[in-house]
């Protein structure tokens, strides 16, 4: 499975990435902001996106309405990862289609499990999720 881990903090990419690697998933791509994200996504085929809130250059809000934009990507599971409290922030985020959310600071079950309903509610089940261990 390859994911794309989209936070403006370094420190939140590589707690991210040390979760993920205990579940198994190893093959990550980094990206600081939602511009940056787009532009990875053009590049590379990722299956689920791990995705931040509040970030500089492009929100992760404003990375939704642009995914749906794209047909070739608006069916990606995007997983809203965020330390915003705010229902609304979340409200907005399921409205654009993100597939599951997990509040920072983040546990290993809860993104276990955030992924799995991510990738189970997904339209495109082309990654299976027995592939998430741990």
């Amino acid at each position: 499975m390859k994911v794309l881990l989209v936070d403006d903090s370094t420190t939140i990419r590589m707690m991210l990435k040390g979760l993920l690697k205990q579940l198994q998933i190893t093959d990550v791509i980094e990206a600081g902001n939602g511009l940056d994200a787009l532009a990875a996504l053009d590049q590379h085929k990722v299956d689920i996106a791990l995705l931040d809130i509040h970030m500089p250059q492009m929100d992760g809000i404003t990375f939704l309405s642009e995914l749906h934009k794209r047909p070739a990507i608006a069916h990606l599971p995007v997983i809203v990862v965020s330390s915003d409290t705010a229902a609304e922030q979340t409200a907005r985020a399921v409205e654009l289609g993100a597939k599951a959310s997990v509040r920072k600071p983040f546990r290993l079950d809860a993104l276990k499990q955030a992924l799995t309903a991510a990738l189970e509610n997904s339209a495109d089940k082309t990654v299976e999720t027995a592939s998430i261990h741990g």
